[in-house]
């Protein structure tokens, strides 16, 4: 009987199996598993160790409480913990916090979600003509929050270095996003290839079904946070959008677009 392999060494609430068959060299051998970002050599470690404020809310729950800094902007999830129907729309541009080691209300705070890690089962499957891809092993609500896309985060000089040092062939994994604040374009630049998490295996689809938004919850440096668009079934593939080709910059989210959409069949 086949052992199967934990894609993450322990370090997730459940384990990520590599689904029975699939070739385990298809996890690029210098591939480290990371449940949450870490920073890139030349990377401003201060803006990791920097934490953010946290609030003072005397309560269980800061969903109970208008006046909570973390929630100015609304009620990021539901009471059963699912994100609004606001923040899955993209054209709001909520702005999502989630309550942090700072903040003085109950870890059982309604706006505690993402902290909290992965809870649905998923596995790491062989693709066809994809390469790996992921699957969910158990139903997932509309809003639910599935899994971060993780790994370093790296200084735009060091997106571009390793963006030009790819060969023909070759996967580009560095995520670039942009939010767009009253003071500017701030721009954060994630490359799982070497160290990164299940995102990592998430493919691209032109009518997915998971959303990413950017989640802060210890530091500046935001969560790149998948959340469920609909309900999804057990054995269904999960996908995202890549994103949109910007001229001045060369993208994972560019070089995926030029790729045709699939889909898994159930």
């Amino acid at each position: 009987m086949q052992t199967l392999m934990d894609i993450t060494n322990g370090c997730e609430n459940v384990a990520i199996f590599l689904a029975d068959g699939c070739k385990t060299e298809l996890i690029d051998r210098n591939f480290t598993y990371v449940p949450c970002n870490i920073p890139s050599s030349g990377f401003d470690e201060k803006l990791f160790g920097a934490t953010i404020d946290g609030c003072t809310c005397p309560v269980e729950s800061c969903a109970s409480n208008t006046n909570c800094g973390c929630v100015k902007y609304g009620l990021n999830y539901t009471s059963d913990g699912l994100l609004t129907d606001e923040g899955l729309t993209p054209s709001n541009n909520i702005v999502l916090q989630e309550c942090n080691s700072n903040c003085t209300c109950s870890e059982d705070c309604l706006n505690r979600v993402v902290r909290k890690g992965i809870k649905i089962r998923m596995e790491v499957f062989e693709s066809d003509g994809k390469g790996l891809g992921v699957k969910v092993l158990e139903t997932v609500r509309k809003g639910q929050f599935l899994c971060e896309y993780a790994g370093e985060v790296l200084s735009k000089a060091e997106a571009r270095k390793r963006i030009d040092n790819m060969k023909y062939g070759d996967m580009n994994f560095v995520f670039i996003i942009r939010e767009y604040t009253p003071s500017g374009v701030l721009c954060t630049y994630i490359d799982p290839r070497f160290k990164g998490n299940v995102g990592r295996f998430i493919n691209h689809a032109c009518e997915p079904n998971l959303a990413v938004l950017p989640v802060r919850i210890e530091t500046v440096i935001p969560h790149l946070c998948l959340f469920a668009l609909r309900d999804i079934s057990p054995g269904e593939e999960v996908t995202y959008h890549y994103g949109q080709f910007e001229p001045d910059d060369s993208s994972r989210m560019y070089m995926k677009k030029t790729k045709p959409c699939k889909v898994m069949s159930l």
